[in-house]
């Protein structure tokens, strides 16, 4: 589940959405847009299964659209730097560690854990 942050014609700004399929790193750095499904207006939390398709999207009355990179923005720092800033327009509804996550109280939560990878090894 993703935040988008920024306005547009297809979207508003903190309004969430569903990204089923990654793009590839290539498509984002060549311009092309990938698709995202987006929650109904108002809508603050999504009940998403992975077996949905795009008949079960839009019967619930999700809407598909397309984002890409934004600007690229140039920052100069004094005369002798400059940064080129790039950043896509969505980010993570929510995301935590579980060090920064003690305390609170959650109501769900993702968990990745993989027997097989050393990074997500118990």
């Amino acid at each position: 589940m993703y935040e988008f942050t920024r306005n547009s014609d297809s979207f508003t700004q903190s309004q969430i959405g569903v990204l089923t399929e990654l793009p590839f790193d290539d498509d984002l750095q060549n311009g092309r847009r990938f698709s995202m499904w987006l929650a109904p207006a108002g809508q603050r939390t999504i009940e998403y299964e992975n077996h949905w398709d795009r008949q079960t999207m839009v019967s619930n009355k999700y809407s598909e659209v397309f984002v890409s990179m934004l600007e690229v923005r140039i920052i100069s720092y004094g005369r002798f730097m400059q940064c080129f800033r790039e950043q896509l327009p969505i980010k993570p509804r929510h995301t935590s560690t579980i060090h920064a996550a003690q305390g609170e109280t959650l109501s769900r939560v993702t968990l990745k854990v993989d027997l097989e990878s050393s990074k997500f090894n118990l």
